[in-house]
């Protein structure tokens, strides 16, 4: 059997000795053939879909899914399918740049980049991926700092943390739920109510239903709710709309359901939620 390609930080400093950072189209670039790496690495799909072959195992990634690969997972991108075209962006860290982040933040290090299992990934929402696409630009055009890598990597690793408080993550739940929690998180989505989660799962309303019961023990209509306080309660810390103006913009139909739901769960008006 032969050995395992290593790819080695120090074969890729021409950026710079803390990272680098590049975007790649299948079609234009060779790519490594099966590979492991003496460094961490952060990809996400930008464009089409492609096959990722990743510790000895076979997935298909679509746009906007998003690895935080350790050094030491087997990888390699191709094709799906053998054919179509797909790109990405590759973000390495320097070794030394990886282990002064682990060692400023070392729970969230040790939750986002675990021992045993498969590394964290997830699906971006479209609003998350050109976010994402113009940091990566941004880092790009910056000079070559660990000032501007830490925001990028930060950035990232906070995306990571805050998806884990919305979507529980556990073996048995299927992954068009977990991505379907992520996006109803969006105003675009939960404005729509149940119909927008629905949407987006991809599944009948009675299938989701069961579903949510079964895993979350919540209706589709508690969780669209839930998501939408999240961002009364930040309109109503970040900025001075009327809870009127907050109610419409999230959704509601009219202010007495935004006080009724509110109430029910903080146990105070929106106004005193204000002031206090």
């Amino acid at each position: 059997m032969s050995q395992l390609n290593r790819l080695r930080f120090s074969e890729r400093t021409m950026q710079g000795p803390h990272y680098h950072l590049t975007t790649v189209e299948w079609a234009r670039n060779r790519l490594p053939g099966y590979h492991t790496h003496d460094y961490p690495e952060i990809f996400w799909i930008t464009r089409g879909e492609c096959e990722h072959g990743l510790n000895s195992a076979r997935e298909c990634l679509q746009t906007g899914t998003l690895y935080l690969l350790r050094a030491r997972d087997a990888h390699q991108l191709l094709p799906w399918r053998r054919r179509g075209v797909f790109a990405f962006t590759n973000l390495s860290l320097a070794p030394s740049a990886y282990a002064r982040l682990c060692r400023s933040y070392p729970e969230e290090a040790r939750l986002l980049y675990p021992k045993d299992g498969c590394p964290v990934h997830w699906v971006l929402t479209r609003a998350e991926l050109e976010e994402l696409n113009e940091e990566a630009r941004e880092l790009a055009a910056s000079a070559h700092s660990l000032l501007h890598l830490d925001r990028m990597v930060l950035g990232i690793w906070n995306r990571a943390l805050r998806r884990a408080a919305y979507a529980p993550t556990t073996a048995d739940l299927p992954e068009w739920l977990h991505s379907a929690l992520l996006q109803v998180q969006e105003p675009e989505i939960f404005s729509r109510g149940v119909s927008g989660f629905v949407a987006v799962s991809g599944r009948c309303h009675e299938h989701v239903s069961r579903v949510c019961r079964r895993h979350l023990g919540k209706t589709p209509s508690q969780i669209v709710n839930e998501a939408r306080l999240r961002r009364v309660t930040h309109a109503l810390r970040m900025t001075s709309m009327s809870v009127t103006e907050i109610a419409l913009d999230c959704g509601y139909e009219n202010p007495a359901q935004l006080y009724r739901l509110f109430r029910a769960a903080y146990q105070t008006t929106p106004g005193r939620y204000r002031r206090e």
